[in-house]
Formats: structure tokens, C-alpha cells, sequence
């Protein structure tokens, strides 16, 4: 019940507002409560009776609300005159409507203010094969009550969300309230980002809008664009895109949270070597480097004893493709041991070293000399964990892994402007598009990550994450380096 003098037009607001966040309000006319009072403690009793299935005799009860007009004197002297002799606890007293919420966040208490909506619904669509999303369109009851000629006669407010452990689509993105021309996610119409969601605004009912979604690597390098700086994906960044995409996302990138994992990896990528020739240094590429099937089942047989998710099984790792398996064969022409992958397998294999054909022998004695061993392939054989791809990826993997954040991300950017490169950049946004509160805005996170080593972050690495950090005040710099705790391997 919501008590209110109806000639005061801030206590009419707040009989408004209030139904807005409470369900079930009696809005009651000050003036006509002598002549109302029975029929409003008839309500009060009627609705005074134990909560069906509760064990301790809870009863419900009624909230008598004042607007801001009636003082507390006033109040007091109402509720003597009007409400004396109701049964303990039928009613209880309050003053003002809670329209605007106090949440308190870490040490600070904000005001959320109600979003008023007319309809509301949940979608869940895929990206097609063009690359555009069909979004359903809502549409007002009193959409057609106006015949006024306008672009825009309602909005549709959007707060996407993607399963960003596994998805590399964009759906944070800082406002563009002072910049409009950026996102263009919608071929028709620009999209105004805010803090409530994407806004689209709509004329006809026709049941669907049409969004064509950026990846965050596509969504990051046009805003730089816009902030004057040229930025292209770097060699290692174009690795580390590939091992996530390979592990199935940032979730499944925990397959690589082992150090001992990390270091058999790295142990059988491509490596390099320095050699003299004609008195001059020769940097020379190794192939990646096999290991028999034995081997490689042990350690597996080992991590499964240390921890027990699904991707810390050896038939996780060839689903994903990090390993593949091939006979390991020797030349007879030059002695070396050739490994051939079942589609390069042949009765006339060519060695790989001396170029030579040769008739591969079907004995039994030679065919027992046969040996599968394993090889890692794609991303998985550059060098240099990955070219650090494992740092980025178990880095990008802490940050997201908090509850309902949400975050748009790229690997590694070369910065053209600048002169330096970055292991990867997002926006970065806390809590949850599903929450009942207006959404905070993104936050810029720029972020160097190294692999296992003392030494690894140079006073070079430092001095280009201070050139960034200048162009971009407000964002937030993250270092970050692969360490193991004994007995647990992880970032």
C-alpha cells in the first residue's frame, strides 16, 4: 500500500516509480483514508496468513509505504488513527520507494538506476555462413498509435553475451556515445554502444534485424584505426591465435596448464642452430623432433596422476591435433631415420635428407624394425613455446575464467605507429551482462607475457609497454610470466 497525497506531483513520480520495482502496489489517496480505512484493514487481515509449506509459522505481511510528502509525525499519527488493533507484524512501516539501488562493490556503494522496458526477451543465435547473426526484433503494442513520420519510433536495446571461453566473437566494446562511426556492425543503421547494451533503432515490425559481429582480433584493430594507429597481427600472435583455436578455446587452453607438458612440447618443435660456413654464420632450421609412442603415453600416464580434467589425456591432444603419428624409417642410402605420416607413407619412400627413392622392405624382420612415434604439428611446432603462445593463452585464460566477465580479445598486434608490439589486447568488463544493473564500462588491458625465465622481461619489453600505456592513459598494463608451483603446474 502506497499512501500518497495525489495533488503533490513529486509524490505522484514516486507512486510511479515505485510500481516500476514492486509488484502488487495499492497506490492510496491521503485525503480519502477515513472513508477507505475498513476496506484497507480488511486487505491487511485477509492477507495476513501463514506461508503455505513453511515449517516455523512464517506469516505474510502487507508494507504500508509513505510518499515524501508525509512527514513522520504525520505518518505516526495516520497509523494511530487508522491501523490501531491489526494483529503483530500484519503490516510493516516504510517510508520512501527504493527506485534507486545502492550495490556495493568492493569498497565502494553506487546508485543503479531502473531500466524501464516495454518488452523483454532471450535469443540464441549462431553467426551464419556470411557472417551475419538474424537478431529477433521486438516491437511495442503502441507501435502503430502514432502516425507521426519518424526513423526511429522505438529502440531495441541488445546485451549480448557469447561463451567467450570458446568463442573469439567481439561483444564488449567501450562506448561510442562520442564516436558513432565505430562499431559498423549494422549494414543499414549505426549501432550506438552504451552501457545498457547495443541500441539499435527501429521503424517497422518486420521481425528481425540484421548483425554482422566482428571478431575481437577485427574489432580491436579497427577501433586503433581510429585512434590513429595502424595495427597488423604479428607472427606470434598468428601462433598463439592458432593454439587457441586449436585447444577449443580459452576454457580448453588449461590442456596446456603443465609445465612438464609445456617443456615436451617445446622439446620436440622446430629449434634452431648456428653454424659456420665459409667463415661466416649460418642459422639453420632443425625439423621438429619426434618421440617414440612409449614415450609420450608415459608422460600422459604421469599428468593424469597430477590432475583429472578431460585435457590432460594423450586422446585429447590428438583430437586437438597437437600430435600426430608416423613410422619411423631408415634410409638405406644415407642411415637417416625418416618419419613419414600415413599419407606420405609409400612402398618407395623418398628420404628426406638425401633425396634419394628407395624400395621400403617387407620382411618381417624389417617390418619389425617399424616404430610409431609421435610428432607435434600445425602452431604446436614453432619454436620457443610456440613462439610463447602458451603464455598468451594461459594469461588470456586467468583473466577470463572469473564468473560472468566478459571480454573481447587479440593476440599479439604489431603497432606500426608506435614501433613496438603487444602479446594481445581486449577490453575487459566485470560482472555480467545478466545482471539487473547497467553494465560498467570496459576497461583497455594491454598485456606482455613470457614464457619460463628469470630474465625474460627486458628493460626493452618494459619501455614499449610504457609507450603504449602513453598513447592509452587509463588503460590497464598486465605483465605476466609462466611459473609452477611444486607439484602443480600452471601460470
Amino acid at each position: 500500500m502506497f499512501l500518497l497525497d495525489p495533488q503533490d506531483a513529486q509524490d505522484l513520480i514516486d507512486a510511479w516509480n515505485y510500481r516500476l520495482v514492486e509488484r502488487n502496489v495499492l497506490p492510496v489517496n491521503l485525503n480519502w483514508i477515513a472513508d477507505h480505512s475498513e476496506f484497507l484493514r480488511q486487505r491487511i487481515q485477509e492477507y495476513h496468513r501463514p506461508i503455505p509449506g513453511n515449517p516455523f509459522g512464517t506469516m505474510f505481511h502487507t508494507n504500508v509505504e509513505f510518499a515524501r510528502s508525509v512527514n513522520n509525525e504525520t505518518a505516526a499519527e495516520l497509523l494511530a488513527r487508522h491501523f490501531q488493533g491489526l494483529p503483530q507484524n500484519s503490516f510493516l512501516l516504510g517510508y520512501y520507494p527504493t527506485v534507486w539501488r545502492v550495490q556495493r562493490e568492493g569498497f565502494v556503494s553506487a546508485d543503479r538506476r531502473i531500466l524501464i522496458t516495454s518488452k523483454s526477451d532471450s535469443f540464441d543465435e549462431n553467426v551464419d555462413a556470411e557472417g551475419y547473426v538474424r537478431v529477433p526484433t521486438l516491437a511495442p503494442d503502441f507501435h502503430e498509435r502514432s502516425g507521426l513520420y519518424t526513423r526511429s519510433a522505438w529502440i531495441n536495446v541488445i546485451t549480448p553475451t557469447a561463451n567467450y571461453r570458446n568463442s573469439e566473437i567481439a561483444v564488449v566494446y567501450p562506448s561510442n556515445l562520442w564516436h558513432p562511426g565505430y562499431p559498423r556492425l549494422r549494414s543499414s543503421e549505426r549501432l550506438t554502444i552504451t552501457r545498457e547494451g547495443w541500441s539499435i533503432p527501429e521503424r517497422y515490425p518486420i521481425g528481425y534485424s540484421l548483425l554482422r559481429p566482428a571478431t575481437g582480433r577485427e574489432a580491436i584493430i579497427e577501433w586503433l584505426q581510429t585512434q590513429g594507429i595502424e595495427a597488423i597481427p604479428s607472427e606470434a600472435g598468428q601462433v598463439a591465435a592458432q593454439v587457441i583455436s586449436a585447444a577449443g578455446g580459452l576454457l580448453a587452453c588449461g590442456m596446456f596448464a603443465d609445465k612438464e607438458t609445456i617443456e615436451l612440447l617445446n622439446s620436440m618443435a622446430e629449434n634452431h642452430a648456428e653454424q659456420r660456413r665459409d667463415g661466416k654464420q649460418v642459422r639453420r632450421m632443425i625439423p621438429d623432433r619426434a618421440k617414440h609412442r612409449d614415450e609420450i603415453s608415459q608422460h600422459f600416464i604421469r599428468r593424469s596422476k597430477r590432475s583429472f580434467a578431460f585435457w590432460t589425456k594423450l586422446d585429447h591432444f590428438l583430437e586437438c591435433s597437437v600430435f600426430r603419428a608416423g613410422l619411423r624409417v631408415q634410409c638405406p642410402t644415407c642411415a637417416y631415420y625418416n618419419w613419414f605420416d600415413l599419407d606420405e607413407m609409400s612402398y618407395k619412400p623418398t628420404c628426406t635428407r638425401c633425396l634419394k627413392e628407395f624400395k621400403l622392405s617387407q620382411t618381417p624382420d624389417e617390418l619389425r624394425k617399424f616404430q610409431w612415434f609421435y610428432r607435434v604439428i600445425g602452431p604446436f611446432a614453432a619454436p620457443d613455446y610456440a613462439r610463447g603462445a602458451y603464455a598468451v593463452a594461459l594469461t588470456l585464460r586467468c583473466i577470463a575464467e572469473r564468473h560472468e566477465t566478459a571480454l573481447t580479445w587479440s593476440t599479439g598486434l604489431e603497432l606500426n605507429e608506435l614501433g613496438c608490439e603487444v602479446d594481445f589486447a581486449g577490453w575487459y568488463r566485470r560482472g555480467g551482462v545478466l545482471s539487473d544493473r547497467e553494465q560498467e564500462e570496459p576497461v583497455l588491458l594491454i598485456v606482455e607475457a613470457k614464457s619460463f625465465g628469470r630474465s625474460a622481461f627486458t628493460e626493452n619489453s618494459i619501455d614499449n609497454l610504457r609507450l603504449v600505456a602513453d598513447q592509452f592513459p587509463g588503460a590497464f598494463m598486465i605483465v605476466s610470466s609462466l611459473r609452477c608451483r611444486r607439484g602443480v603446474g600452471r601460470n
